[in-house]
């Protein structure tokens, strides 16, 4: 799933500049994959990672939701690139990293993201609103 977000070929990000759909599916997937299936998935890891024995060894869960939530952050830093508007890019992802924030951070998905985790992405949130008002102001004042 992780290496799937990490393709080259980008689907073009909403017209809008609004939240992703595949930002919202990988947050919810990854919250009721620690909340329902936490056990589950370390006995499964656990077992991936014996079978694997002389390789590189899996991640544990913790590995596994931190390398989603990247490739997810870079994935969509990538398809804002599409935007030809500067403004309209740093809306995309203000509101990106506002959902992943806001779902995130109240849930057991931030146990495992950490309080780190969760401030860089506020702080992600706040410079793409002050790049978006510069950017928007300094079209209104040219």
């Amino acid at each position: 799933f992780g290496k799937r977000l990490e393709e080259k070929e980008r689907i073009p990000p909403p017209q809008n500049g609004g939240s992703d759909s595949i930002c919202s599916y990988v947050v919810n997937y990854l919250k009721y994959l620690v909340g329902e299936y936490r056990t589950s998935m370390t006995d499964i890891l656990d077992i991936a990672r014996h079978w694997k024995e002389g390789r590189e060894q899996e991640k544990d869960l913790f590995g596994v939701i931190t390398h989603m939530m990247q490739a997810l952050e870079r994935n969509l830093e990538d398809r804002a690139m599409l935007y030809d508007d500067p403004a309209l890019m740093h809306i995309f992802l203000m509101n990106n990293f506002y959902y992943m924030f806001t779902r995130s951070r109240n849930s057991e998905l931030a146990q495992y993201l950490g309080n780190d985790w969760l401030r860089d992405c506020k702080r992600k949130v706040d410079q793409h609103a002050l790049k978006y008002k510069q950017t928007g102001w300094e079209k209104a004042l040219a």
